[in-house]
């Protein structure tokens, strides 16, 4: 294939990954910000209606340059955040402890307030949870729980189910989209 064959196959790939995360996309999966940030403020400045589910992690408690994106993304940008962890892949989750869920849970919200950022949406990683998960979330004050369209919500009693848009959005997804 030649050169310009390549180069409009990109740009159609672009301009299709473009249309979904426009026209289909309701939150975005922060889960880059040390390499995003550019691209999800550009976007965000234009579609402040899609809320940003901020990844915390351990390893972020004494990264500086994560807590320092985040607190300029909450000063610079309108949208609604929430909080997005990663606990365990949908087959572990039910071996994952309730302490141990708790402990991941409330660190993340807590690195956010730390961030000027409070939360009541909560994100699982892989939409993975159990029953340990929901009851966590309620006990620390987070009220909406999102999940991918069409996954059982039985165990999520008492909190408001938010269904995530046919596939979800990671903030990585805006790397080489046309804004």
């Amino acid at each position: 294939m030649s050169d310009i064959g390549v180069n409009l196959l990109a740009l159609r790939e672009s301009f299709l990954r473009y249309m979904r995360i426009r026209f289909l996309a309701n939150e975005i999966h922060v889960e880059a910000i040390e390499n995003s940030y550019t691209q999800l403020i550009k976007w965000c400045e234009k579609h402040s209606n899609i809320i940003l589910m901020l990844m915390v992690e351990k390893r972020f408690e004494n990264n500086k340059e994560v807590r320092e994106k985040y607190l300029l993304l909450k000063q610079r940008l309108v949208n609604p955040f929430g909080l997005h962890v990663h606990i365990g892949i949908p087959s572990q989750i039910n071996s994952i402890p309730y302490d141990a869920q708790y402990e991941v849970i409330r660190f993340g919200k807590d690195f956010l307030k730390r961030c000027g950022i409070e939360v009541v949406d909560f994100s699982a990683g892989w939409f993975s949870f159990n029953s340990d998960t929901v009851k966590v979330c309620k006990e620390l004050g987070l009220v909406r729980f999102h999940i991918y369209k069409g996954q059982p919500i039985e165990q999520i009693g008492g909190m408001k189910i938010i269904g995530i848009r046919p596939f979800v959005i990671h903030d990585k997804d805006l790397y080489d989209v046309i804004i």
